[in-house]
């Protein structure tokens, strides 16, 4: 048979004290938190404190250090290159909240000016003007253009062709009150057409003195008149009625005036000699 070992305490024997970590009692129901232990290395460092937990102690680390001298101060940690950015909108905001307070107070009341804090007004104002100042060109180009169409005149190609043929019978009757050329004298269409403007020019002299004249004394000039100083100017410049140079073709003592025109009829016109 075994020996039966005993259950209950030896006798004569003190009794032992708890051993540490194991409370005895109604304090083994309900054990004390366990103290954290450390972390060694980075961990320590980057270690999430809990809730209710007190602040670690020391300075914040030296990358945070600007951001956090700043906020103490109560200022941005914002860089001051970003903050200029936007001070030209922040004071226009501002002045333009100075204006509606400022109107409030004259007036007790800011419906009769409106303040806004953007710019918005200032874009509608000037798409506004725009649109007036597009408006107005386009009307008066409208009114312009129908002016123009109810004043024009549409020549009729046979009175025009008529005045040119007019023209040159006027040249006609002008070569043959030039000076006369000499007799073996070699004449060019050059020198033809240089004396007749002179003698036009003297011509238009003559007409412009009696006109003066005629002003004077009657105080205004006839038709007649007019249309001789109309004519004297329009012929020295030998064109036709579409501005193109007349042509002057000599022939011995011949000269033949023509147009460069169709259906015009050329004159011609003995050169006078002494």
């Amino acid at each position: 048979m075994r020996p039966v070992m005993a259950t209950g305490p030896v006798p004569n024997q003190p009794p032992q004290p708890p051993k540490p970590g194991k409370p005895s009692g109604s304090s083994s129901r309900n054990p004390a938190p366990s103290t954290p232990t450390k972390a060694s290395g980075s961990s320590s460092r980057n270690a999430v404190p809990k809730a209710g937990a007190p602040a670690p102690k020391g300075p914040p680390p030296k990358k945070n250090m600007l951001e956090a001298h700043r906020e103490a101060l109560g200022l941005s940690s914002a860089k001051p290159s970003d903050m200029v950015a936007g001070l030209e909108d922040v004071a226009k905001r501002a002045g333009a909240r100075e204006d509606r307070a400022k109107a409030r107070v004259e007036g007790g009341r800011i419906a009769d000016k409106a303040v806004l804090t953007d710019g918005t007004g200032q874009r509608w104002e000037r798409r506004v003007l725009l649109g007036i100042i597009l408006v107005a060109l386009l009307v008066g180009g409208t009114l312009g253009v129908m002016y123009f169409l109810a004043n024009k005149k549409v020549a009729d190609p046979r009175e025009q062709k008529m005045e040119t043929h007019n023209r040159l019978l006027r040249l006609q009757t002008a070569i043959s009150s030039i000076a006369p050329f000499g007799k073996s004298e070699v004449i060019t269409a050059e020198m033809l057409k240089e004396r007749l403007r002179n003698s036009l020019q003297a011509a238009l002299k003559e007409a412009e003195a009696t006109a003066e004249k005629e002003k004077t004394s009657r105080g205004m000039n006839t038709s007649t008149t007019q249309e001789q100083l109309k004519h004297l100017k329009q012929d020295q410049d030998f064109k036709d009625v579409w501005d193109k140079d007349l042509v002057f073709e000599v022939e011995g003592n011949e000269v033949s005036i023509s147009s460069t025109t169709p259906d015009v009829k050329p004159v011609k016109v003995v050169i006078p000699r002494k």
